[in-house]
């Protein structure tokens, strides 16, 4: 399965989407095309799929410019672990 965000294209690995984001491994596809993701940006789509595959944590300053923008992709996307962005945002916006 892959996903296309502008001209960029992300593979990705059914089982860790279905077991991590659930809702992102639904989309519609035709089993051969990349699915195109039109209400992301590159960045927060990158940021996203990095932290469903292992939990890379955006830096401290990725956090304050894009924090909401990755806690609603996550919530969009069904990623059942949003609690760690949610406090991440949470402690950055407090610096």
């Amino acid at each position: 399965i892959s996903f296309k965000v502008g001209d960029v294209i992300f593979p990705a690995h059914k089982l860790i989407l279905k077991m991590n984001a659930p809702t992102l491994f639904c989309e519609k596809h035709d089993g051969g095309s990349p699915i195109p993701i039109g209400d992301s940006n590159l960045e927060v789509f990158r940021h996203v799929l990095c932290y469903i595959y292992g939990g890379g944590k955006p830096k401290p300053n990725e956090m304050r410019k894009m924090g909401k923008d990755l806690i609603d992709a996550a919530d969009r996307y069904g990623y059942k672990d949003r609690l760690p962005i949610h406090s991440m945002y949470s402690q950055q916006a407090c610096i």
